[in-house]
């Protein structure tokens, strides 16, 4: 089992929250049992993924289950590493959607810090944003300070 209390703090709303995994793997199987709880609302979900890691693909079925829904979904990604490049394909399926998307990330470790740029295309809109987080490791924590730059949006994030 797998307990924890996170905060996350950015300019216009925080975040504390409560959150509890427990989980069985099981072959190539994943099932969790998970719990959030947080200000305003709380929930409790049962999960499982299974995957199938097939040379540079790695194909899945998921499953998620809560008191309000419930979702089925396929899902596979296709990564090839390049140097500090990551460049992938991913698909993901459900019952009423289906997203097909681009993605690449070149990212640079820095000591304590992770900077990068990374690109997503989709069928509707496509975004490039820049990132880094700096990482704080102090005992049983992990303090991070991450900014995420796009063009219409920033956001500075204490986690």
């Amino acid at each position: 089992m797998l307990l924890g209390v996170s905060y996350f703090y950015m300019e216009h709303r925080s975040i504390l929250f409560l959150h509890g995994t427990l989980e069985y793997p099981i072959s190539t199987r994943n099932i969790g049992v998970s719990y959030f709880y947080t200000e305003h609302w709380s929930f409790l979900f049962l999960h499982g993924t299974l995957e199938y890691p097939i040379s540079t693909w790695n194909i899945g079925v998921s499953y998620f289950y809560t008191e309000h829904w419930n979702i089925l979904f396929l899902h596979g990604t296709l990564e090839y590493p390049i140097s500090t490049w990551n460049i992938g394909v991913s698909y993901f399926y459900m019952e009423h959607w289906s997203i097909l998307f681009l993605h690449g990330t070149l990212e640079f470790p820095i000591s304590t810090r992770n900077i990068g740029v990374s690109y997503f295309y989709m069928e509707y809109r496509s975004t490039l944003f820049l990132h880094g987080t700096s990482e704080y490791p102090i005992s049983t924590w992990n303090i991070r300070v991450s900014y995420f730059y796009m063009e219409y949006r920033s956001n500075l994030i204490l986690h």
